[in-house]
């Protein structure tokens, strides 16, 4: 199940790269709080119960995430953003170089 989700999520990101989306990616602070930086504004956020990430607080989420330890998410981005250099699309992750470290 884990390789049919990265093999749809690469497959999609390749397919589309002139379009990265701008999704949070979120971290827990407490059960019941959590932190969201988008991933090409660079926007952070809260989440709790009185800050919901749309209809989400952070205890809806935590059900919903898909959970990646940080030194993954660093190899993971890093290959992302050599793709998309690759593929002329870095206009939309230019920021991220900076931002690397997990």
């Amino acid at each position: 199940m884990n390789s049919l989700l990265l093999l749809i999520f690469l497959s999609l990101f390749l397919n589309s790269c002139a379009s990265v989306p701008d999704v949070p990616l979120c971290a827990e602070i407490s059960l019941s709080k959590g932190t969201c930086t988008y991933t090409v504004s660079g926007k952070n956020v809260i989440v709790d119960d009185d800050h919901p990430l749309g209809k989400d607080t952070w205890w809806d989420l935590r059900s919903k995430a898909l959970t990646v330890p940080a030194d993954s998410w660093a190899k993971l981005k890093a290959f992302l953003i050599k793709m998309c250099k690759q593929n002329r699309c870095d206009v939309d992750i230019s920021s991220w170089d900076r931002d690397l470290k997990p």
